[in-house]
């Protein structure tokens, strides 16, 4: 996968404030190339929320504009969920700089990076909070009955 082209003649960086997404999605639509959502303090949970939300609001009003995540990309599994909710790319210099092998760790975000784009472009299932079933049981043999 190709590295995108950044428009970095206007480049917008969230606060913090209940209109983020508001003032992101003014900054697109008045020709933002770059939005970078990054407010502290903050938790990692509420910073991926915000950015899906940015992400969403950002390409919707300009598919041109570029959404990067910056803090809370510890691992791998951070920059594929960035990913998988809209952004277009992660900051992640800490992650790389401060871990026992720097190499294999660009190398794992990399990887991550373009699993996030692959699944997000697949569109994945719903999350669910809990187990749901989702195979037919008619037909299967029960054991729980003599079990219990």
């Amino acid at each position: 996968m190709s590295t995108p082209e950044l428009d970095l003649r206007c480049y917008f960086v969230t606060g913090q404030g209940p209109d983020v997404v508001e003032r992101a999605r003014a900054a697109a639509a008045g020709g933002a190339g770059v939005i970078q959502v990054r407010s502290k303090p903050i938790s990692a949970r509420d910073l991926y929320t915000l950015a899906r939300d940015v992400a969403h609001a950002a390409h919707e009003a300009n598919p041109d504009t570029k959404v990067l995540i910056d803090d809370c990309v510890g691992t791998a599994s951070d920059a594929s969920l960035a990913m998988e909710l809209g952004c277009s790319g992660v900051l992640l210099a800490s992650a790389v700089n401060r871990c026992q092998d720097p190499v294999a760790m660009a190398q794992a975000m990399r990887h991550a990076v373009e699993a996030g784009r692959l699944v997000l472009a697949a569109g994945r299932i719903p999350r669910r909070e809990h187990a749901v079933a989702s195979s037919a049981f008619d037909g299967l043999a029960s054991w729980a009955d003599e079990v219990l």
